[in-house]
């Protein structure tokens, strides 16, 4: 079963939430750069806010990891 997390808005300008999959309260994000570094990594709990004021516009991409489950997407910085 698919985790279902969501990550909004997208695209944005200064912050994206991440709200968890019913039924989880924490899990692991990682947010990497269109070269592929990590440029963040984080424990989360529901509703977690990641500053992406200080990042330079562009796509960048995330891996959500709750409960030994992976989901990844892409997100859009504006």
């Amino acid at each position: 079963m698919p985790l279902q997390g969501l990550v909004n808005p997208n695209p944005a300008s200064d912050y994206f939430t991440v709200t968890l999959p019913n039924g989880c309260t924490e899990a692991i994000i990682q947010l990497y750069d269109i070269q592929g570094q990590k440029i963040l990594e984080s424990k989360i709990t529901e509703n977690y806010k990641i500053d992406v004021s200080s990042c330079k516009p562009g796509i960048y991409f995330y891996t959500l990891r709750v409960n030994g489950k992976a989901e990844t997407g892409k997100l859009v910085k504006k």
